[in-house]
């Protein structure tokens, strides 16, 4: 949007946001119930202030992607992430949800895993309200349920997430797909991400986030 000074020239006052119109401008969105619209766009324009991974908080799930390397057990599924240098351990043995986990609230929720053929499905429950879905002030409510499936096909892995969240979605959402190739090096190694400590937004004047 732009508006004209007193000069007659046309002063940009989204300029700030500009950078993320490809993200903003995907078709492949969540589908929110109108009265969350308004909210939507606030966490958007403000998310110097009210995005949780600004403020080094976790991305959560989905929001994270996909790990950057995997090792499983004959129980387990553990997911490493460089970024954050986080770790998730995912049963496998056909167990359910836990009664009292599931019902907690917290970042990554209490996730369940199985093989369907070649595809690893993992359900997860349990979560806060706190992370985003995505960048783009893509909240969600305490009470989503996200669908992930990782596939390989030789040398890839495709990895993509289904959000659930009636409290606020009018469907479920599914996100892009995203597509890791295999690393063939051996002595590959995970390089230790560095702590979070957020020292600029208080300085920030601009919306953008980047």
């Amino acid at each position: 949007a732009h508006q004209r000074d007193a000069g007659g020239c046309a002063q940009a006052v989204n300029f700030g946001r500009d950078s993320g119109i490809e993200q903003r401008a995907n078709p492949d969105m969540p589908m929110y119930k109108p009265e969350f619209w308004e909210r939507v766009q606030y966490l958007d324009r403000e998310g110097i202030k009210e995005d949780p991974t600004f403020h080094c908080k976790p991305a959560g799930v989905p929001r994270m992607g996909p790990p950057a390397k995997i090792l499983q057990t004959a129980t387990e599924v553990v997911l490493l992430y460089q970024q954050g240098n986080l770790f998730r351990v995912i049963p496998i043995d056909g167990r359910p949800h836990e009664p009292i986990k599931s019902q907690d609230t917290t970042w990554y929720g209490d996730a369940t895993g199985k093989w369907e053929g070649d595809t690893l499905v993992i359900d997860i429950v349990g979560f806060n309200d706190e992370s985003w879905i995505d960048w783009a002030g893509w909240f969600h409510s305490n009470n989503m349920h996200v669908i992930e499936k990782y596939t390989r096909n030789g040398d890839t892995l495709t990895w993509q997430a289904t959000v659930i969240d009636p409290d606020v979605l009018t469907q479920p959402f599914v996100t892009n797909p995203r597509t890791l190739r295999l690393n063939p090096n051996p002595k590959a190694t995970l390089i230790e991400d560095l702590p979070c400590d957020e020292r600029d937004s208080a300085h920030i004047v601009t919306h953008e986030r980047g």
